[in-house]
């Protein structure tokens, strides 16, 4: 398997989910770390999700050591909180849960015009919409609004990313982050 000539510009970890098989599946990765060469065996069930141990600058090689003939393997790049790595991407609408959070949420930061407030947000949306710790997105409300309280403002997470799962099985079902209005100078 060739790797993609793109590759991240941060340090990353690799996912990879195998289908399409019944039986194990064994890959190996072969890469650069602060200019040290990497080299990690990783063991897949059918139907599983793995993710390396090692973290990566560069990955030159993925050696499926053992597959059977038709095994699918989706390999992706991460963060250290296990989240996708995006360069820029233009997202679809999703339904979410976009809330205000009041009281002790809301952040008194100091800045160089002294201390200011902003309002911290709940947000809730699908766990197949794409999400990233740089992302920045908008919010259109649904209802009945003579006037769109969020129109022209733009958000960014404010915290990490947690995934809802569902019981029994916690099957992943949504993320979970907060988010807060971005103001110039934040990047």
């Amino acid at each position: 398997m060739v790797p993609s000539t793109v590759q991240p510009s941060t340090t990353f970890k690799v996912e990879m989910t195998v289908a399409d098989t019944t039986d194990i599946t064994g890959i190996k990765l072969v890469g650069i770390y602060n200019g040290d060469a990497v080299t990690e065996n990783i063991t897949l069930d059918p139907d599983e999700t793995c993710y390396s141990t090692n973290y990566f600058d560069t990955l030159s090689s993925i050696i499926p050591t053992r597959f059977d003939t038709g095994t699918t393997i989706e390999v992706n790049a991460i963060d250290g909180a296990f989240q996708p790595i995006f360069w820029q991407v233009e997202s679809d609408p999703y339904n979410c849960t976009f809330s205000t959070i009041d009281g002790m949420a809301t952040g008194l930061p100091l800045t160089q015009v002294g201390l200011i407030d902003f309002v911290i947000h709940y947000v809730r949306l699908p766990f197949n919409a794409p999400i990233y710790k740089n992302m920045e997105f908008t919010v259109e409300p649904i209802g009945n609004y003579s006037v769109n309280p969020y129109e022209g403002k733009v958000f960014v997470p404010s915290s990490d990313f947690d995934v809802v799962c569902i019981p029994p099985r916690f099957i992943p079902s949504e993320h979970t982050f907060r988010a807060s209005e971005k103001h110039d100078g934040d990047d």
